[in-house]
């Protein structure tokens, strides 16, 4: 699938909030740096508007808008917190002692007026938090908090009736009004997922991927609604499609739409038992399904004759970093289709690859992406730029080359030495100080890379590096005397350099005599007449041994 929109995310999503004219994901990003909650307009579908990023201070769990300018979310750090979207800035925080997993809001807080919001945490509880608006500013709290179980609580929903309804770890579903109420629905790896029916009943999505329906009032009656159907892995996400009426006025049956972690939609008829619509939406691994309603606009902003029937627009999430959009349809059987394929909004790590792999690009462009990778610490920017450094403008492989230094990316080893090989000299150079910089605590074995290249530059490079450590070390001594009987002249005279350089020159001399090719020990022996103008015993005796040498050059030096 090519994707050619792209967020400002680099973080593995985790939680969807779906405004009337907005979009919130947030998630955890891979090297543990600092989350941000990622705000784009639906308008971005048409390649226009402009994201907000907001601190979120830790990863992102769960998110909801309250209103269209006011939206709350929590993670890891434990907090609540209510952002002013225009104004990209915190209003309001709450500590809620334990990290954040799911957030709902009853209907007078989803609309931006007072009201409530459940929020449940990983040490079991369910807070019930009061929300007002004062002075044009938000307030949280009071709050009441229950204790439901010694799981976390993974999903919660609010139900038209004025209960909370919440389930978690523990696989209990719990129903909240004045008091709390245990229900068990069944399935196995924990309630993942919940929305109400508005009609006492319940949808749930278990972590063993199936969806079951119990009444959460009166006689439970739970139901394997996905019977042999499920997901392949966890349910992720739940969302009840509107009603739909036909040409009659009369209602048609409800569709209840699932997502799951083996990356796949599946649309149900609430009732009977018919087999789902599988839809493989071809994001990676769904984290979370929200759903805007309201008509869809076609390319342009133009309303065609399809959108006539327009439900509204499911939004996906992935840990691939990728958003998805699918607008759904009414219509007679099924009540509820989607129209189209998805569209898919591709993470900032998305789009710095596809600059980087358009041949079309310029170099500018290139040079750019590569400093942001260089900024970013996930692994996969450390591939981008393995990637850059194999092939490309030679100006933009040294860059990355230098990037790949810069940023410490160790795992990059491989690549470097790879290009070690690589035809451009700059690029040799550029890739050999960037390995000796990333194994700096072992200098040697980039110096061994070097010393196994092909070029004599590069060889040449490794020898003059072994300088400084040959002067206390006899195995970096030891591989500049194994260079002495390199395969290219450059390479064995900088070898018999760099032992006078580390080395006594009478011991230079003699190790090249010992273990030099030809034309070594012929330079050694005009070394030691003409530059040392040795006449010791000991260097005496070093020419008399040259007379019996093997090879004339030798014996006539």
């Amino acid at each position: 699938m090519t994707v050619t929109r792209f967020g400002a995310w680099v973080e593995r999503l985790a939680a969807i909030a779906v405004g009337r004219d907005r979009i919130a994901v947030g998630g955890r990003r891979d090297a543990g740096a600092g989350s941000q909650v990622h705000v784009v307009p639906a308008t971005l579908l048409d390649g226009k508007g402009a994201a907000v990023a907001l601190d979120a201070g830790g990863a992102v769990a769960a998110l909801g808008f309250a209103g269209d300018e006011l939206l709350l979310g929590g993670g890891e750090a434990g907090r609540l917190i209510a952002w002013d979207v225009p104004g990209q800035r915190r209003v309001a925080e709450l500590d809620l002692g334990a990290p954040v997993c799911a957030i709902a809001l009853d209907a007078g807080a989803a609309r931006g007026d007072a009201g409530a919001i459940a929020v449940g945490t990983a040490d079991g509880a369910l807070h019930v938090v009061a929300l007002a608006v004062r002075d044009a500013a938000p307030v949280l709290g009071p709050v009441t908090r229950r204790e439901l179980s010694d799981g976390a609580i993974a999903a919660v929903t609010w139900d038209p009736a004025g209960l909370w309804v919440a389930g978690g770890a523990s696989g209990q579903l719990w129903v909240i009004g004045d008091g709390a109420r245990a229900v068990s629905p069944g399935g196995d790896g924990g309630i993942r997922a919940v929305v109400c029916l508005g009609d006492g009943r319940a949808a749930i999505g278990c972590g063993d991927g199936s969806v079951r329906l119990c009444y959460v009032v009166g006689d439970v009656e739970a139901s394997d609604r996905s019977g042999d159907h499920g997901h392949q892995a966890a349910v992720s996400g739940l969302v009840l499609a509107p009603v739909v009426v036909d040409d009659a006025g009369r209602e048609q049956p409800r569709r209840l739409i699932s997502s799951g972690e083996d990356g796949a939609l599946k649309l149900w008829g609430v009732d009977g038992n018919r087999r789902p619509r599988t839809i493989e939406v071809g994001i990676g691994a769904v984290t979370a399904l929200g759903f805007a309603p309201g008509p869809v606009a076609g390319p342009g902003g133009a309303i065609d004759r399809a959108t006539d029937r327009s439900l509204g627009r499911l939004w996906i999430a992935s840990a691939r970093r990728q958003v998805a959009a699918i607008a759904l349809v009414g219509g007679a059987e099924p009540a509820a289709e989607p129209a189209g394929a998805p569209i898919v909004i591709g993470s900032a790590l998305d789009a710095l690859e596809a600059q980087l792999r358009d041949p079309r690009a310029a170099v500018k462009v290139k040079l750019e992406a590569v400093a942001v990778l260089a900024g970013i610490a996930e692994d996969e920017a450390r591939g981008l730029l393995d990637l850059t450094l194999g092939a490309g403008p030679t100006e933009v492989r040294v860059a990355a080359a230098h990037a790949i230094a810069r940023s410490d990316r160790r795992a990059s080893r491989p690549a470097l030495r790879a290009a070690l090989g690589a035809e451009p000299a700059e690029l040799r150079a550029a890739a050999f100080l960037a390995l000796r910089e990333l194994e700096r605590d072992q200098p040697l074995a980039a110096v061994r890379a070097g010393l196994a290249a092909r070029f004599e530059d590069v060889r040449v490079r490794a020898v003059e590096a072994l300088v400084a450590p040959a002067r206390a070390s006899v195995l970096a001594a030891g591989m500049i005397a194994d260079a002495l009987r390199d395969a290219h002249p450059a390479v064995r005279r900088r070898a018999f350099a760099a032992l006078r350089e580390a080395r006594e020159p009478a011991e230079a001399v003699r190790t090249a005599l010992a273990r030099g090719t030809e034309d070594v020990r012929a330079e050694a022996l005009l070394h030691l007449g003409f530059v040392l103008r040795a006449t010791q015993p000991e260097a005496r005796a070093l020419t008399a041994g040259a007379l019996d040498d093997a090879d004339p050059g030798v014996r006539r030096a």
